[in-house]
């Protein structure tokens, strides 16, 4: 059976009206999946986003949600799950026992619904591994859920529904186990968040002391990214930590100490990464190594006095 025939023979409920949640509600209308009630704080949101992807009822009670809903969505943040999936518990006229919740946290397991599934319900998450800017509209966060890796986890009924909604997307899924989902989260964290907020940093010297746009490090940026996951990131390394060339690092830690000293820890702590990266690929001389650590350790010690 088709992902569209198994989903659609279920009652679909969207928990949330954010991002994440657009992108989802959005991608399922797309391919031409009903879901039958948004469900968030915030009626405005709510109705919102239920006009956007043809949903029949916006609501903010879970006492309002169908009572013949069948799989549960909730794209909400990660502090606000476990009490949803309460509140829902409480006042849903919801068949428990015939339901399927999933969440789209990646750092939380099939635990945060717990309320749930103490009243029978089959619970897990799907994360999707991507990003969804909160300045795209759904249509553009939902075309960013094609194609792309979905961490599953929970119950087998949960990542049996998990594993379609992947497919829907023409994505892939892999299972992370409850103990290591925060594990997996900070691996994304590091390949999204952290990597922007290091582009940040180079824009930040670019706009404020040359006036350059950003744009320019389109080219070298996207270069080292296809670089790193396409042969590994250890041979994408280049520049002067790799060729252990210790006074241009120098240099960068004067230059930054003097015009951008707030940067200097990132900046530090990033070259002491790389020189371990550099000593692993055996291209840095050992000695080379511990002059740069012992360098970059320094900076970074005395941009916090």
């Amino acid at each position: 059976m088709s992902p569209q025939l198994t989903l659609s023979a279920h009652s679909i409920a969207l928990v949330g009206a954010g991002s994440m949640a657009g992108a989802f509600g959005t991608g399922l209308a797309e391919r031409g999946i009903t879901v039958d009630a948004v469900l968030s704080l915030h009626l405005s949101s709510a109705r919102r986003l239920a006009r956007r992807i043809h949903s029949p009822a916006a609501i903010t009670d879970p006492a309002l949600l169908p009572a013949t809903v069948s799989l549960l969505l909730l794209a909400i943040p990660d502090n606000a799950l476990t009490a949803a999936a309460a509140a829902i518990a409480e006042r849903a006229p919801l068949l428990f026992r015939r339901l399927t919740a999933l969440h789209t946290s990646g750092a939380l397991d099939a635990g945060a619904l717990d309320p749930l599934r103490n009243l029978g319900t089959s619970t897990g998450a799907i994360h999707p591994l991507q990003s969804f800017p909160r300045t795209f509209t759904p249509e553009q966060n939902a075309a960013r859920l094609t194609g792309i890796p979905f961490a599953i986890d929970g119950s087998r009924k949960a990542q049996g529904l998990a594993r379609e909604i992947a497919f829907l997307f023409n994505g892939v899924f892999f299972h992370i186990p409850a103990e290591k989902r925060a594990l997996y989260h900070a691996a994304a964290v590091f390949s999204s968040n952290y990597l922007v907020a290091s582009i940040a940093a180079a824009a930040e010297i670019l706009k404020t002391s040359f006036r350059v746009s950003p744009r320019i490090l389109e080219p070298i940026a996207r270069a080292s990214i296809d670089a790193a996951l396409t042969a590994s990131p250890e041979s994408a390394l280049t520049g002067p930590i790799e060729r252990g060339d210790v006074r241009t690092v120098e240099r960068h830690i004067a230059a930054l100490a003097k015009y951008h000293p707030r940067l200097l820890p990132l900046y530090s702590s990033l070259g002491i990464e790389a020189v371990r990266m550099g000593t692993h690929k055996g291209t840095l001389d050992p000695a080379k190594a511990d002059e740069l650590r012992s360098l970059l350790t320094r900076a970074s010690k005395r941009s916090k006095r």
